[in-house]
């Protein structure tokens, strides 16, 4: 039986790098519209994009793009892949970041467009931790694709493997093997022929991703004509346009055998781990202020409407996954890009100090005993510490108290 070469068509589109985010917005618009069009014009072609971010910037700025999207969906030509809120960098934000990029972006696709891909894919970031395969699999994951580290950077025992995590759990690896994750111009007959001799070499389907990409672009109507006519010349495989998730059925007969690779994947442009420090410095700063709002949220009165903080939150959390992106923090991007990403940052701490306020007010209300003229409110939000000190500064009075003593009255809720 000839192997299958699966055409999957995408355009990789970072929404910062060497452009900042309001272009990249832009570009999702004219890549997405392009594709729709596309799609009409060559019904073999199936189009499939990522990043619940880019989706969500279509929803605010074109509506009627994106119904067309929901429909093409629906119709199994537009295949929502990958299903994370973005791309981001594995290395640098905590667990508890990757955990809401997923969740955030699985709710997403779920919500808007009925898809639950079994097929994570994040290209571009510098390096894999170890944690990550049990990560994937609690959440519904069945492979994982990636193209970083490459081939000089790191040696695996196969492009396709077994990749086994820190905790023991392993899930299937792909290292993208034909070219990157896109093709440039002009070059998509190249890369299927390169397809068709490594396809015929192993014996097995491969997955050739191809569209223009960094800066969006997709498909273009050239590459299409040349598809048709390469496959239409090319005998000893079969070309069909295809999904993550068809390729991983294709595959999945060979799982049990493939060979394994233990630990994490790591690493690539190291340097970048400390280049532009104040953006990873607030990053720290604005995650665990987060954390430390939802813990309030957890101690409201029995009374208090559950849902009072959720939609603040919600937008806190995306303002700072979205600077967790792989070009952003870890400073792979031009200084206006890094200005925004500080800028969000800083929309992302004062929605926190408003919402803080607002929330500890509330608990105050239940205080029964807080009889002080001006309180300071002090809130344990770390479990399990019992003696920390504690720092501030406050006006003792309502006046400025120039002379004589003043009292300090502790009340323990």
């Amino acid at each position: 039986m000839k192997p299958n070469v699966h055409l999957i068509c995408n355009a990789h589109l970072d929404p910062v790098w060497q452009w900042r985010w309001t272009e990249g917005c832009s570009e999702a618009l004219m890549t997405f519209g392009t594709a729709v069009r596309l799609l009409e014009e060559f019904p073999e072609l199936i189009f499939n994009h990522n990043e619940a971010i880019l989706y969500q910037w279509v929803k605010e700025y074109d509506p009627g793009l994106f119904r067309k999207i929901q429909q093409l969906v629906e119709q199994e030509r537009w295949f929502i892949a990958g299903g994370w809120f973005l791309q981001p960098d594995l290395n640098l934000p905590p667990i508890e970041n990757l955990l809401r990029n997923i969740k955030m972006g699985r709710e997403f696709f779920r919500n808007e467009f009925g898809s639950a891909p079994k097929v994570a894919y994040n290209f571009d970031s510098f390096g894999h931790p170890g944690t990550l395969p049990g990560i994937l699999l609690d959440h519904g994951y069945e492979l994982y694709i990636h193209q970083r580290p490459e081939k000089e950077h790191l040696n695996l025992p196969a492009s396709l493997y077994n990749w086994t995590g820190t905790d023991g759990r392993i899930i299937p690896g792909y290292r993208i093997e034909i070219g990157l994750y896109h093709n440039e111009r002009h070059n998509i007959t190249q890369r299927m022929q390169e397809a068709t001799d490594l396809a015929i070499r192993l014996g097995r389907d491969v997955a050739l991703f191809w569209g223009l990409g960094d800066h969006g672009g997709g498909a273009t109507r050239q590459d299409l004509i040349q598809i048709r006519e390469f496959s239409a010349s090319e005998s000893r495989v079969t070309f069909v346009h295809s999904t993550p998730d068809r390729f991983l059925e294709a595959i999945r007969p060979l799982i049990p055998t493939l060979p394994i690779k233990e630990g994490s994947l790591q690493r690539v442009f190291t340097g970048c781990y400390t280049s532009l420090s104040r953006i990873k410095r607030k990053a720290l700063e604005t995650s665990a202020a987060a954390l430390q709002s939802e813990s309030l949220v957890q101690h409201l009165p029995a009374d208090a409407n559950p849902n009072l903080a959720s939609q603040t939150l919600s937008d806190i959390w995306r303002d700072i996954l979205f600077n967790d992106f792989h070009d952003i923090l870890p400073g792979t991007c031009i200084a206006p890009a890094e200005q925004d990403a500080l800028e969000l940052y800083g929309r992302a701490a004062e929605n926190i100090r408003r919402l803080n306020l607002e929330l500890i007010n509330r608990i105050n209300r239940n205080v029964k005993s807080l009889q002080a003229h001006i309180p300071v409110t002090v809130f344990q939000s770390i479990p399990g510490l019992n003696h920390i000190p504690v720092e501030f500064e406050c006006m003792s009075d309502y006046r400025p108290l120039w002379e004589g003593e003043w009292v300090l009255q502790l009340f323990d809720r």
